[in-house]
């Protein structure tokens, strides 16, 4: 079988979906991608579709996708490498290619942005298998284990409060303070790169995203020390077999850690999915959180349900004659 690569159009949106469609599926991670959602995550301070290769086929159809996502701080900036090979097109060299094409494109990306550290990275199932091996082949080695986790959102738990605090529905009124609480409390989790004002938007105003069932904690003064952002993809829900809720962000100020917040967050938000009809919650935890994330999940009723990996390289900055670093010059 043979593929020509060329840069993605709009007309291909549905294509890409489906063919991500298929991708995921063959993964036993079945997710419905839309033409809609991959719009806007084409149109974004992370990626563009200018920045999207597709492999098509002699007869027309897509047989493979590749793009790259850069969240670029001035201390850090992580390339990820995204994309897969149709099922049916595996095994007739596509999949080295999309993999070499994507490492070039992530490096020249990360050698452009200035930042001191550069890394790029994969976040793929734990089932995937042939990347794993393609990826290691190349220097890649696992960074990071992640767990998705889900419960019923029947029978939320108890958890209240502490005297000296308020929950109450997210307020994109006082987004910048949201975005600040979400940059200090993520300082110190692995990885996590700021959220500048532009991007910050993008996340809260995505299609997904659900403030009305999102949350926020207040101290008596009206300070925010808490947050935790909500996200649905209905399109999910037949392949899923229920409706989700994404807890896509929790996050707690580090000086409020310790009291209770995270859980009476989450399980303020476990009724307000109940009442909207949505039957099951689900969150990312990373298997070596600062914040013992993950026992607080598993002592809120939530459960292990699939497992991730994320796959690292380190990129060298590109070195000036008098041995300092700096981004290529246009």
């Amino acid at each position: 079988m043979s593929a020509t690569r060329r840069s993605a159009e709009t007309s291909d949106l549905p294509g890409i979906a489906t063919l991500l469609d298929a991708v995921w599926a063959d993964l036993d991670q079945p997710i419905a991608h839309s033409a809609e959602e991959l719009a806007e995550e084409f149109d974004s301070t992370a990626t563009s579709l200018a920045d999207v290769m597709v492999w098509e086929s002699d007869d027309g159809d897509l047989s493979a996708v590749g793009y790259t996502l850069l969240l670029a701080g001035d201390d850090l900036a992580r390339c990820y490498l995204f994309g897969g090979v149709h099922p049916e097109a595996r095994r007739h060299g596509i999949g080295t290619e999309l993999i070499d094409h994507l490492i070039a494109k992530a490096s020249e990306r990360l050698r452009a942005s200035g930042s001191q550290r550069l890394v790029m990275r994969t976040h793929r199932p734990s089932t995937s298998t042939a990347a794993a091996s393609i990826l290691s082949a190349r220097g890649f080695t696992v960074a990071r284990y992640f767990t998705d986790m889900h419960r019923s959102t029947t029978e939320p738990p108890t958890a209240d409060l502490p005297d000296g605090y308020e929950i109450a529905t997210w307020d994109n009124e006082r987004a910048e303070e949201l975005r600040e609480l979400k940059n200090l409390a993520f300082s110190d989790h692995w990885g996590s790169t700021p959220s500048s004002v532009e991007s910050w938007d993008e996340t809260t105003s995505s299609s997904p995203t659900r403030l009305g069932l999102s949350r926020s904690v207040s101290t008596a003064n009206g300070e925010i020390v808490g947050l935790l952002l909500t996200r649905r993809h209905p399109s999910d829900d037949e392949i899923l077999g229920a409706p989700y809720a994404w807890m896509d962000l929790i996050a707690t100020h580090p000086a409020h850690r310790g009291r209770g917040i995270a859980a009476a967050m989450i399980a303020d938000a476990l009724r307000a999915y109940r009442e909207e009809g949505i039957s099951r919650a689900a969150l990312e935890v990373d298997a070596d959180s600062p914040t013992g994330a993950d026992r607080l999940y598993v002592g809120l009723g939530f459960e292990p349900w699939r497992a991730t990996e994320t796959d690292e390289m380190e990129v060298e900055p590109l070195t000036a004659p008098d041995g300092a670093t700096s981004p290529p010059s246009a």
